[in-house]
């Protein structure tokens, strides 16, 4: 080969390394509901949370029985696929809370495959409705991947500091952090809920060193201005995913409730284990626009992609976006459903699909939906 071909060859590998968007063409080749109102006695099926285990592909929501409300009575439930999302086994109740006036809101899971171990966490009373007033978070433990749970444990028993703290995980999933530093720390983000007006809500994150014994108050995010009431677009941090980046760092992304700065999703990076985020690692993501809204994060064989409804106009056109650097640019998009959609999150199938199991239709339904990656 000549020396000019040479040079060719080497250039266009080059290409291909750095812009790896020849090797993926993402598309929907499935389709299902996964839970539908109407067809029982729940109102509506909301805070999606979608698993992938050595058990199977496992969907989860705190189901709400009266109203769409956030308070009120509900019930967590679980379907099963054992075939990638294209059929589920019935539903499964795990966590009931009967007629509370102010009840459970699932929180995060967390899967530890080395381990064999999941978690999933819940809130109670965190909306100050409850005769006592005392808001509780619960952990369950599963070691056969979700067919059969602990009893709930109060996070307050080896955590003091959890006492009466009205804090909410999630929705979504916790990770394990697989790179230096701290291998094998379980972290989780969430944010408090405040009572009056927003004045002192923060975007909370917490680590465990021990695998969900006890637990640290680490990298945080609190509402500007502290301690008044908010107007639009003052800084209050919502409802986070983070995720961990091969350099060991973490990324959170979080809903901006009130629109700082733009209608679009802040960023928070955590190099310390998530222990804390400096100011100058809090930004904001203008690419990924949302009308006030959680979203979902992944990072799935070296790309990441992000799930929300991407609109300023509404809670609507549920879209997946990619990036091949980690969010600094987003080169494409999957759009999931045009119409009425609102959380979601997202989950690897295996090394050619993910999934993403979101809210539709006013609440209406809980759909899923199975994105191949390359033909």
């Amino acid at each position: 080969m000549t020396t000019f071909g040479n040079l060719f060859l080497t250039a266009f590998v080059a290409v291909l390394v750095i812009c790896p968007s020849f090797a993926l063409s993402p598309f929907v080749i499935h389709e299902s509901t996964v839970w539908e109102t109407g067809l029982g006695e729940i109102s509506a099926y909301r805070t999606p949370i979608l698993i992938n285990t050595p058990g199977g592909l496992l969907a989860f929501c705190g189901a709400r029985k009266y109203s769409k409300s956030d308070t009120g009575a509900k019930v967590v439930t679980m379907r099963r696929s054992l075939d990638g999302g294209l059929t589920w086994k019935p539903t499964v109740f795990l966590v009931d809370d009967f007629d509370a006036p102010n009840g459970l809101n699932i929180g995060v899971v967390i899967v530890d495959t080395k381990t064999n171990l999941m978690i999933l966490t819940f809130s109670f009373c965190v909306h100050n409705l409850c005769p006592e007033h005392i808001p509780r978070n619960y952990l369950m433990r599963s070691s056969d991947w979700g067919y059969s749970w602990t009893e709930p444990e109060d996070f307050a028993q080896n955590n003091p500091y959890f006492q009466a703290w009205p804090y909410g995980f999630g929705p979504g999933y916790g990770i394990i952090k697989q790179y230096p530093p701290n291998v094998g720390r379980m972290f989780a983000c969430g944010h408090t809920v405040d009572r009056d007006k927003f004045k002192t809500q923060s975007m909370n994150c917490l680590y465990s060193d021990d695998m969900g014994k006890t637990w640290t108050i680490g990298a945080s995010i609190y509402s500007v201005p502290y301690g008044m009431e908010k107007k639009s677009r003052d800084l209050i941090a919502g409802e986070p995913q983070p995720v961990e980046l091969p350099d060991g760092s973490i990324t959170v992304n979080i809903r901006n409730s009130y629109g700082y700065h733009c209608n679009c999703r802040l960023i928070a990076k955590s190099f310390d284990g998530g222990v804390s985020f400096p100011w100058q690692n809090i930004t904001l993501d203008e690419e990924l626009i949302e009308p006030g809204c959680q979203g979902s994060l992944l990072v799935h064989n070296k790309v990441m992609y992000f799930s929300n409804p991407n609109s300023n106009a509404g809670r609507l056109n549920m879209t997946v976006k990619y990036s091949f650097d980690y969010g600094e640019n987003w080169v494409g998009s999957v759009q999931i459903y045009p119409n009425v959609s609102e959380y979601s999150c997202l989950s690897p199938i295996d090394d050619n699909n993910i999934g993403v199991l979101y809210e539709k239709d006013g609440y209406h339904k809980m759909g899923f939906a199975k994105i191949r990656l390359n033909p």
